[in-house]
């Protein structure tokens, strides 16, 4: 869905996102997703996002067209090729 909402923001010129991200938050064992946090936790989060680089934005759009693609290998390679600096935070576990 992240793919999918970046490279949609990017279509219609929307450049400015700022993202928030994690794999873990303290007191939540085992943490499986944003859904399990309360109000108060989620506005902690809020306050560490991070704004999406444009590279980020431009992994987003190829890796929606990946995804996206006939060829079911395509974002297997696709995962494959990125450099990961850029790489949005938990993408190849999200995907595979």
């Amino acid at each position: 869905m992240l793919l999918y909402l970046l490279s949609r923001l990017v279509r219609q010129g929307l450049t400015r996102q700022h993202l928030v991200s994690t794999d873990r938050f303290p007191g939540v064992d085992p943490f499986h997703g944003l859904g399990q946090l309360t109000p108060a936790d989620l506005s902690a989060l809020f306050a560490r996002r991070r704004p999406v680089t444009g590279p980020q934005l431009a992994q987003a759009v190829t890796g929606w067209q990946a995804y996206c693609s006939r060829d079911p290998q395509a974002i297997a390679s696709w995962l494959a090729t990125e450099p990961p600096p850029s790489r949005l935070c938990m993408l190849p576990s999200a995907i595979i």
